[in-house]
């Protein structure tokens, strides 16, 4: 059953005041943890930065709330204890310290619990790319009856050790490249999700993660002496390099770090000395 009533708006002191109610509570039932939806019409208001959500176990007495953004028009609780009765109400906010009053209230008894639910999954596994040696993670959320337990599968078959919401490859190697899931248990039953796939990333030439170092030309020389030079770096386009400089190939400092495709000037070479670069993949 969903309840409703309506928001009434109100401009005032420039702030779009809520002093009606939630538009609709929708009990989100079946889940092994209870939660609802609450909905809302959107302020006309252009100083509304946002709303907050607040609620309680009695009646005009809020302890937990949550915010959103001035975008949104319904946000869902979770974790709310079945068979107990919470009271809800809205308001909009410009700043921390300029809010509106508190809609008018609604209230809404969970129902009991139910027994019977395998743990609902929260967060969705994502595909992508790495390149050799890179360093990756897949992480799951979710929640259930009990004590979680988390096993992550490569290709099909259970991955041994791998028992931690979040896997984390090392230095990744193309044997690594697959189709990773992961099965979610509690006390109930167990939630298999959807399956990710990474995708061992190959350069199509061996310039394409390495920089290319081109002198800067129309750039005077600097009243310190130094000359300007610049590396136009290309590689996988989104992923983060670290540009390092060393002046005798043995001490590497990091001087950069950027996204690629990217270019990268220095102004601080002295013309009497000599420079050298590399890029590493992060």
């Amino acid at each position: 059953m969903s309840s409703t009533i309506l928001f009434k708006f109100k401009q005032t002191s420039g702030l779009c005041l809520l002093l009606g109610g939630l538009t609709a509570l929708l009990p989100l039932s079946g889940r092994a943890v209870q939660s609802v939806t609450l909905a809302w019409n959107p302020s006309v208001s252009q100083n509304v930065r946002g709303y907050e959500i607040c609620y309680g176990g009695a009646c005009r007495q809020y302890t937990d709330q949550i915010t959103v953004s001035k975008n949104s028009t319904n946000a869902t609780i979770w974790g709310l204890q079945g068979g107990k009765t919470y009271f809800f109400a809205a308001r909009a906010f410009k700043t921390a310290d300029e809010q509106s009053d508190y809609s008018e209230e609604l209230s809404y008894t969970v129902p009991p619990d139910s027994a019977d639910q395998p743990p609902l999954l929260t967060s969705g596994l994502s595909s992508k790319p790495f390149v050799t040696g890179q360093n990756l993670a897949l992480s799951m959320t979710a929640i259930g009856t009990g004590v979680l337990r988390y096993q992550w599968n490569f290709n099909g078959q259970i991955l041994p050790g791998a028992t931690n919401a979040v896997l984390t490859l090392i230095n990744a190697t193309p044997d690594q490249a697959g189709t990773y899931s992961v099965t979610v248990s509690d006390d109930v039953g167990t939630t298999n999700s959807s399956a990710a796939e990474l995708t061992l990333h190959v350069p199509a030439a061996s310039n394409e993660v390495a920089a290319t170092l081109t002198t800067v030309t129309g750039l005077a020389t600097m009243n310190d002496g130094s000359a300007q030079y610049a590396f136009d770096v290309s590689g996988i386009a989104g992923d983060r390099y670290v540009v390092e400089a060393s002046a005798d190939l043995q001490v590497w400092t990091s001087v950069q770090t950027n996204t690629a495709p990217f270019t990268f000037v220095d102004a601080t070479v002295k013309q009497s000395g000599q420079q050298f670069y590399r890029v590493v993949h992060q």
